[in-house]
């Protein structure tokens, strides 16, 4: 088990969820003023996994924000190389960027 396996699997699911999190581009299917009028939720019980991931991604959102355009392309190219099955020979410039990621990250709470 690598060192930065639960870094890995974190930003995973970040890419994954940026991916389904992007604005509606065009005109929207219905009234603007129908968003307002759904149902109250304010009586049901949060998932406590839930709110941690969410927790959780508002961190990675940040960390990403505060990463260099060459830094986030190093973690954006890993991460599509370890979904496909392909493993580099030289990984030292991207252990170095998850270095800097994991301290972004502990430094808005999240151990990682």
């Amino acid at each position: 088990m690598d060192e930065f396996t639960d870094l890995d699997e974190l930003v995973d699911r970040y890419l994954r969820d940026e991916q389904y999190d992007k604005p509606n581009i065009g005109f929207p299917s219905r009234a603007a003023g129908t968003s307002l009028f759904r149902a109250s939720r304010q009586w049901e019980k949060e998932d406590p996994d839930e709110v941690i991931g969410s927790a959780e991604m508002a961190a990675m959102e940040g960390a990403f924000a505060s990463l260099t355009v060459e830094q986030e392309t190093i973690l954006r190219l890993d991460a599509g190389y370890r979904a496909k099955g392909i493993h580099r020979i030289d990984t030292s410039g991207v252990d170095a960027v998850k270095k800097i990621l994991r301290r972004l990250l502990n430094n808005r709470g999240i151990v990682v």
